[in-house]
């Protein structure tokens, strides 16, 4: 069955800034690139999950109004990493001894109130493993959660996650 995986697009944050599970607001104006996603997919999808954070939320509506599928599902499983007391801070005001403990081993060192990226992967590959749908399936999601996926299917470490591209509005199929 064919999976297709979508990164939500751009937000109003630079990369300067740390957000995960913080509700982001999309760059605008994003219909023109949710027109090129739609492009990209069948036009008989079956089923459609997605991240209930607003930047995944939006292209979720959006599919669902232009396909007029039925079946749309939120699901928390969806979700960016969360990285707990850091959510919102800018990367160089992150206490440098807790990001390089975390950057060290990022795969099982939980950011403080956070999770680690095994946590992580293993929401993301319980919802992965829960799909029923045996045809043309949409997931909109985030970088953390399509990586975790790519290296469950392809069997790569979770060290080897940044090895996989993951660009905002990328449709990725599995």
């Amino acid at each position: 069955m064919p999976i297709y995986l979508i990164r939500h697009t751009s937000t109003i944050l630079p990369k300067t800034f740390c957000y995960g599970q913080l509700d982001v607001e999309l760059q605008k104006p994003y219909f023109m690139q949710f027109e090129t996603i739609l492009q990209q997919l069948p036009k008989d999808i079956n089923t459609l999950y997605s991240s209930p954070l607003s930047r995944c939320k939006k292209l979720a509506d959006y599919i669902v109004e232009k396909n007029k599928i039925e079946k749309l599902y939120f699901d928390d499983r969806l979700k960016e990493l969360n990285f707990g007391s850091w959510e919102g801070k800018e990367w160089d005001n992150i206490s440098p001894p807790e990001l390089n403990r975390w950057m060290e081993n990022f795969v099982k060192i939980s950011t403080p109130n956070g999770e680690s990226f095994t946590d992580l992967y293993n929401r993301s590959i319980a919802f992965l493993e829960s799909i029923k749908s045996t045809t043309n399936t949409v997931i909109i999601t985030h970088a953390g959660v399509i990586r975790s996926m790519l290296c469950y299917v392809n069997k790569k470490p979770l060290a080897n996650a940044f090895n996989f591209s993951c660009n905002f509005g990328e449709v990725i199929v599995i």
